[in-house]
Formats: structure tokens, sequence, C-alpha cells
């Protein structure tokens, strides 16, 4: 009888999981490249860019979509906002 955990079709899929890494000053370019430049250079490897946003604190929508389009661009990885209100 053949072991059913060595049969290709019981075999767990493997696992992709994406490394992103967040920063808070949606308002501050300055800042965010501050942060992504220091971890870069500290050799930290991430998937994903993420900003948190709130309109009261980092202004306007097209503020943060200059900050968006400049992070994209500088550092070749998507851009999402993780945590907004």
């Amino acid at each position: 009888m053949k072991n059913p955990v060595s049969t290709p079709s019981r075999r767990p899929k493997p696992l992709v999981a994406a490394v992103t890494t967040a920063t808070a000053d949606a308002d501050s370019n300055a800042n965010a490249r501050w942060f992504y430049d220091g971890i870069r250079a500290q050799g930290v490897r991430w998937d994903v860019t993420a900003l948190s946003y709130y309109c009261m604190w980092h202004g306007s929508l097209a503020n943060l979509h200059r900050d968006i389009v400049d992070l994209r661009g500088r550092y070749g990885k998507p851009v999402v906002i993780a945590e907004t209100a």
C-alpha cells in the first residue's frame, strides 16, 4: 500500500509570503526615504512598501500620491496603504 503522505496530490502547496515594511509618516517623503534608505543600506530586503495614511495628519491625497509615485520609483516595490481612517 502506498504512503498517502508521499502521494503528490496530498503534498502541501508551498507557502508564498511577501515581506511588507511599513512607515507611519505618509506626510513626509523625507522621513520615508530616510527609513527605507536606512534599512536598504543595512541589507534588509522587502517585497512591499507600506504606508499609514490619516488625512487629518498626513495632508492631501495629492501629497500621498506624490509620495507613492516617488517611493515606488525609488525602491521598485509596490506601495500599499496599510492603515487608514
